[in-house]
């Protein structure tokens, strides 16, 4: 009988891994043995997310998820390349394309939790224009009142946008004020 191997749910972050470690050391002819900064009670939580989130927007048409986990030191803690692997190994985290926006969310996240706001922060996702430039969200409803962890969560482009063009324009002020790098 086939039994799940105990990497089974790391699989993506183990091909991400292994490649890294032949990038760095090149062709090997020996046992090595790395260490890494695998949570796997993280990583499965991760799996079961991209999984929940997939099944949630399967009417959209959506197949697939990635998702990567990094601690406050920056090591990855979960990488979910996908909802199964064993359906297809190509890992949506590292070798997908996809838009900037994504990318730079949690930088715009970070900088208000540095502004002083918490994940309990409310703030209103509506639509808005910021110079000719209207950002709209993946769900065309609106959710109105909700925290910054529910709008980053969610992926909330509206108050991503909002969150940014604040920030930018409080560190212009304090440059021009002399009070800021």
């Amino acid at each position: 009988m086939w039994r799940e191997a105990a990497t089974a749910p790391a699989q993506y972050f183990v091909d991400w891994v292994d490649a890294q470690t032949r990038r760095q050391l090149g062709a090997q002819n020996r046992d090595l043995v790395v260490e890494t900064t695998l949570d796997l009670t993280a990583e499965r939580l991760a799996a079961a997310s991209a999984a929940a989130v997939v099944t949630r927007f399967t009417r959209q048409d959506i197949s697939q998820a990635a998702l990567v986990s990094v601690d406050g030191g920056g090591a990855v803690r979960a990488l979910v390349g996908g909802v199964d692997y064993g359906a297809s190994a190509f890992d949506r985290a590292v070798d997908a394309h996809r838009q900037a926006g994504s990318a730079w969310k949690p930088f715009v996240y970070l900088a208000a939790m540095e502004a002083g706001r918490t994940p309990d922060t409310v703030v209103t996702d509506e639509p808005v224009t910021i110079e000719g430039w209207s950002p709209r969200n993946f769900e065309p409803d609106y959710l109105g009142q909700i925290t910054l962890e529910r709008a980053l969560a969610q992926s909330i482009n509206t108050v991503a946008a909002r969150l940014a063009t604040r920030s930018a324009a409080g560190r212009w002020r304090a440059r021009r004020a002399g009070w800021g790098s």
